[in-house]
């Protein structure tokens, strides 16, 4: 209904609607959805910007990454590191990397993300969505760990934004054994200045964790009926 073009006269809200829809099906596997941004980011980086606005520039960003592979996650992240372009737009690049579902170009995300070509307030946008893919959690988790004084170090002045990149690092974890790691990590460090956040990200693992428990079966039951 939507479409990939705005409409005139079209509100704010109807933008964001189709970004948000263009992700969600290219996300769940819409062929036809991926084959067209994979088209149209193919086109914005030959030289035709008409094919986006801010917001579905986003939403292509995001699934031409998640669905592409190399050629797509290099032209993302040039695209970050050119200055002519809108700082939004750079902004939307970097943190569309993170979708990668590639093992080694994530990799390659973790060193990019902690080198000097990434500036410091920007960090957070290059890990932003690495979460969201279930397999690669323990693996973002893992670089926060390995990388800890590093990260404490760059961000001495300012640890409240470590209490951000704790947030992304854990708290889409379910299982108590999950929490009982992340707790016993930070103990052993002086996170008062973040505790906040660390006891937020506890208490929502531990919450969805006694969801899943709860719930699992009924939602698993309801899937197998409804066909999915």
């Amino acid at each position: 209904r939507l479409g990939w073009d705005a409409a005139s006269g079209e509100d704010s809200l109807a933008s964001r609607l189709r970004a948000l829809a263009i992700r969600a099906a290219g996300f769940a596997g819409d062929q036809a959805v991926i084959d067209e941004a994979l088209r149209r980011v193919s086109a914005f980086f030959a030289g035709d910007r008409s094919v986006f606005n801010t917001d579905t520039l986003r939403a292509a960003f995001a699934v031409a990454v998640r669905a592409g592979g190399r050629a797509e996650f290099d032209q993302v992240k040039a695209y970050y590191l050119d200055p002519a372009n809108p700082v939004d737009q750079q902004l939307a690049a970097l943190s569309s990397l993170g979708f990668t579902t590639d093992t080694a170009l994530l990799e390659e995300l973790f060193v990019f993300a902690l080198g000097d070509r990434v500036r410091n307030q920007d960090l957070h946008q290059a890990i932003l969505a690495v979460n969201t893919h279930g397999s690669n959690r323990a693996r973002l988790w893992q670089w926060y760990r390995d990388n800890y004084a590093v990260l404490a170090a760059r961000y001495r002045a300012s640890m409240s934004y470590m209490g951000i990149l704790v947030r992304l690092s854990v708290a889409e974890f379910t299982g108590a054994a999950r929490a009982d790691e992340v707790e016993a990590f930070f103990a052993a460090h002086d996170t008062a200045k973040f505790r906040r956040v660390i006891d937020q990200s506890l208490e929502k693992i531990r919450s969805n964790t006694r969801w899943l428990e709860k719930d699992r079966a009924d939602v698993a039951a309801w899937l197998a009926a409804n066909g999915y």
